[in-house]
């Protein structure tokens, strides 16, 4: 998920509507758009669902076969890819 207005920015082509469950469990109604990134010296094409809210969001999908390191007290997040 990332915000519309950085979806604009970015010039994301609209590619559908999408229902999804909040964290919270409330259903909700999003456009969605596609983005290409690298991941791993790969490119990958992902979905993008656009948020009326301030912040971005990944999805699980994104990161299978990854391994996630998070250690709040260094703000840090390490990502790389699972030797599994």
């Amino acid at each position: 998920m990332l915000p519309f207005p950085i979806i604009k920015k970015l010039g994301l082509k609209h590619i559908g509507i999408s229902d999804y469950i909040t964290a919270s469990g409330e259903s909700q109604t999003a456009n969605v758009y596609i983005a290409r990134l690298l991941l791993f010296d790969k490119e990958v094409d992902v979905a993008v669902l656009a948020t009326d809210t301030n912040f971005a969001l990944a999805g699980m999908g994104l990161f299978n076969k990854c391994r996630i390191v998070i250690e709040m007290s260094k703000n840090l997040v390490e990502v790389s890819q699972s030797t599994d």
